[in-house]
């Protein structure tokens, strides 16, 4: 088995195999430690674009990805198309990636395979298929137990960035939709409840809002007028990443996008006139989604929102 890897990569081609190797090359690493970072691809397209470049430099800078893993890394495509193009197209992901990882100092020995699987297939196929299907999957194994690292104390410290520290008793009471029913009635909800803010919208990679997402600001700001003991934590968190990361925000490039769009709606209310004594914020990153999994669109845009909790009142 060795014989094989060490022959595709003598090449440095990211090959189609027969599954059957894929199968025994698992067999053999199934007693390492191993973790999966996903990296997502446009329709069609096989090229690594700003958003998944952002994130395998931040896999590479807070070491999820370091120099001395063994890697495995495997491409796939969603139904769309023939298996052909399936087949060159899941192939292309992982060859593209491979390049970049090398790039950026990963060692080619190191990428013990790299294949395209095709497409995911599904019971339920969809019209416009599913997004997460268009993705590579890179999978590190590690023949020793992870330690603690400097680096990821300061992941730490990025995505759990607030104003200051709250503790709630009931920090598990599931979110409830900002409706005219919570904002008349807010009063009435138990301290450590969620509320989403499904009616704010930020633009696509960034921490600033859509304009349509105006009017809700403003009625959390009323609410917070006209309620001068409430106090409030804002809650940011995003999608389509790996749940030990947050996301890369292009206004700040900071790898902090869950924490700037909580920040975002914080600053907010303190330009207009809420004393920020009665505010906190903190970004989750993807920790905690309300989807499991992200097939649809519907799924990715429920994971990013933003939220707040009652503190007190």
């Amino acid at each position: 088995m060795s014989l094989i890897v060490i022959y595709m990569f003598s090449n440095k081609k990211c090959l189609t195999i027969v599954p059957i190797l894929f199968i025994l090359f698992i067999h053999n690493v199934a007693y390492s430690s191993t973790d999966t970072l996903k990296v997502y691809f446009r329709l069609g397209n096989p090229n690594v674009d700003n958003y998944a470049t952002a994130k395998l430099d931040s896999a590479i800078y807070y070491e999820y990805i370091k120099p001395g893993d063994k890697l495995l890394i495997v491409g796939y495509a969603d139904h769309l198309g023939t298996n052909t193009y399936n087949d060159t197209l899941s192939t292309n992901r992982a060859s593209k990636v491979m390049r970049y990882l090398v790039g950026m100092g990963i060692p080619a020995q190191n990428i013990s395979l790299c294949i395209g699987k095709g497409e995911v297939t599904r019971a339920i196929e969809l019209p416009e298929g599913y997004a997460t299907d268009r993705r590579v999957d890179i999978v590190t194994i590690n023949t020793h137990s992870p330690t603690p690292t400097k680096t990821s104390k300061r992941l730490a410290k990025t995505t759990t960035t607030s104003k200051k520290t709250v503790q709630l008793s009931k920090e598990v009471i599931a979110g409830i939709a900002f409706d005219d029913s919570v904002i008349n009635h807010i009063t009435d909800l138990p301290v450590g409840q969620s509320i989403v803010l499904d009616k704010i919208f930020f633009n696509t990679g960034r921490h600033t809002v859509t304009s349509n997402s105006i009017p809700q600001m403003a009625q959390l700001l009323s609410v917070m007028r006209a309620n001068p003991y409430l106090e409030i934590r804002i809650e940011g968190h995003v999608c389509c990443v790996h749940p030990a990361v947050d996301a890369l925000d292009i206004d700040t490039h900071e790898i902090a996008l869950s924490v700037n769009r909580a920040k975002y709606i914080y600053a907010y209310l303190v330009k207009n006139g809420i004393n920020e004594d009665r505010l906190s914020y903190i970004g989750f990153g993807k920790k905690r989604p309300l989807r499991r999994h992200e097939f649809t669109m519907e799924d990715q845009d429920m994971n990013k929102r933003v939220e707040f909790r009652i503190v007190a009142q």
